[in-house]
């Protein structure tokens, strides 16, 4: 029986990419029904967990078949990010899949696109096999050609006349990638992702004096201070906001690096989108800070990324701040106040979209779509075109290519782990001082706070002039947090650039924002095969 018992800033699984790395059977329906399609007999009802609560309606036992599937597909996932699928016709095609962090994972193949969470239990993780998921049609999907699946792994090893599809460089790459993990355990004992709530969390947060303190003494490259702001929450909702993992998860190895930098010698020495970015008009195009509420930083993040793309793209003709809260409501790809993550919400709005209103979008278009969408509430207004983690899949982002893709396109969402000491940042480039372990193991530490995982956003980088000698200077991030204008450089703050430091590069995602309702891709579709592809792309609903 799925656990839906407790769940925060994700779901309690954790698979992470080397695990789902080998061949998987594929049990599925037709894919023949319209995007509104329910895959599982969820448990009704709210779940909550440290003060954040979801509605669930995606997690439960699959409402099909699955001894007798419509069609069984065999699809081998390739180490870093190849998929090569044999379907039911016995026909081969080679696509790409992802991890999303560890909690389960995307394919895109012979013309479809799959996502389900990994399994999980009252015991943990169960990593070889999935959760009730859909695939639909990688190109459209508006189009009614949405089903249902279940995954399980039947062998650590890619398929053998699976690998023959793979080119020498791919072959390569898997063999080094597999040949890294030799010495890890390939399927890891049932881990529970998250230690249950204890009667602290329902305390009111206390002021860190010390924890403060103790930061400034040691006249790092920033200031720490007290938000009295935070003393009006518990300490669950603290850590809500912080986003966490309040257990520790053991450790995963390291990928090794088979990417090579790009050349970002043409890139400038500074950027930011607050001040014409790339454009270099002087234009603000990124939209306001505002004060998340619960654990919605995965939600405020990605619509920022999306608000700042579009005026971007309309040259500040759209100047819009999409309301956050709908993806908390609708999405069901995520867990509302409970968390989720950028590279979902992105999925989110090209399947359904997003509104003006912050009202759900419409799920169904046509077949009496039109009482629904009549007062517009419901209808959306902006899509994305692509989307995914930069560098292709999750592990495969270089901190060349964030700036590449940050200069290029605009602001990019990110991941950090920048701990306690983050949520008392005041000013500077911020880098972990060490003080919150010397004060927690001297018993200094007044609350309990959990691990962060926290989405932010990138809007820039700069020269660190503190740190120049001679003609070299370090570069820092711009980085827009959810915390409110009164938090940080005016909701902003600062850390270096290079490396992976506080996490930056894991989950750094992105994606291209369209302007167009819920038939868009319908509409693109029928362009496309009408030969008029360039006037489809640039459709704009009605205002």
């Amino acid at each position: 029986m799925v656990l839906v018992s407790f769940v925060t800033a994700d779901l309690p699984v954790h698979c992470p990419h080397h695990v789902n790395v080998g061949t998987w059977k594929m049990s599925m329906t037709q894919g023949n029904q319209d995007k509104s399609l329910s895959c599982a007999k969820p448990k009704e009802g709210q779940v909550c967990f440290y003060g954040g609560c979801f509605d669930n309606k995606v997690i439960g036992p699959p409402n099909f078949d699955v001894e007798k599937p419509e069609m069984l597909w065999t699809v081998s996932l390739a180490d870093p990010n190849i998929a090569v699928a044999t379907d039911d016709k016995g026909v081969k095609h080679k696509g790409t899949w992802t991890n999303i962090y560890d909690e389960g994972f995307s394919v895109i193949v012979a013309g479809r696109k799959f996502f389900a969470f990994s399994h999980f239990n009252d015991d943990g993780s169960q990593c070889d096999k999935t959760i009730p998921g859909w695939h639909s049609d990688a190109a459209n999907p508006d189009a009614k050609k949405w089903g249902c699946y279940v995954a399980k792994k039947i062998s650590s090893d890619v398929q053998e006349d699976h690998i023959e599809l793979l080119s020498l460089e791919e072959h390569k790459a898997h063999q080094a990638g597999v040949s890294s993990k030799k010495m890890v355990e390939e399927i890891p004992e049932p881990v529970k992702a998250y230690a249950p709530k204890n009667a602290h969390h329902d305390e009111m947060y206390q002021p860190e004096v010390e924890l403060v303190q103790r930061i400034n003494s040691k006249k790092s490259t920033w200031k720490a201070k007290i938000y009295p702001d935070f003393e009006k929450l518990t300490v669950g909702e603290f850590n809500l906001r912080a986003g966490f993992r309040p257990a520790d998860l053991p450790d995963t190895p390291q990928r090794p690096e088979i990417l090579l930098q790009e050349d970002i010698s043409d890139l400038p020495d500074e950027l930011d989108w607050r001040k014409g970015g790339s454009k270099g008009d002087g234009e603000n195009y990124v939209d306001e800070v505002l004060s998340q509420e619960c654990g919605s930083c995965f939600a405020v993040s990605t619509t920022s990324m999306i608000s700042s793309r579009i005026r971007i793209l309309t040259k500040n003709k759209v100047k819009v701040q999409i309301p956050y809260h709908q993806v908390l409501n609708c999405d069901r790809y995520n867990q509302g106040c409970a968390g989720g993550y950028p590279f979902l919400v992105e999925k989110y709005t090209q399947d359904f979209g997003l509104t003006k209103s912050g009202k759900c979008a419409a799920t169904n278009p046509g077949a009496g779509a039109e009482s629904l969408l009549q007062s517009g509430e419901e209808e959306p207004f902006v899509r994305m075109k692509d989307y995914g983690y930069i560098g292709g899949y999750y592990g495969g982002t270089t901190t060349a290519q964030m700036m590449k893709e940050l200069h290029d396109n605009g602001p990019i969402t990110v991941g950090i782990s920048g701990g306690f000491e983050l949520m008392h940042y005041e000013a500077g480039i911020f880098v972990q001082t060490g003080a919150y372990e010397e004060v927690k193991g001297g018993a200094g530490i007044r609350n309990d706070f959990e691990k962060v995982v926290h989405a932010v956003l990138l809007v820039g980088w700069a020269k660190d002039d503190s740190s120049c000698t001679g003609s070299s200077c370090n570069k820092h991030w711009i980085v827009k947090n959810s915390y409110g204008k009164h938090w940080g450089e005016d909701g902003y703050f600062r850390i270096p650039l290079g490396g992976d430091r506080d996490g930056v590069t894991s989950l750094a995602s992105a994606g291209t924002p369209v302007l167009g309702g819920s038939n868009y891709f319908n509409l693109m579709a029928a362009a496309q095969e009408a030969g008029t592809a360039a006037e489809a792309d640039s459709i704009v609903p009605e205002s």
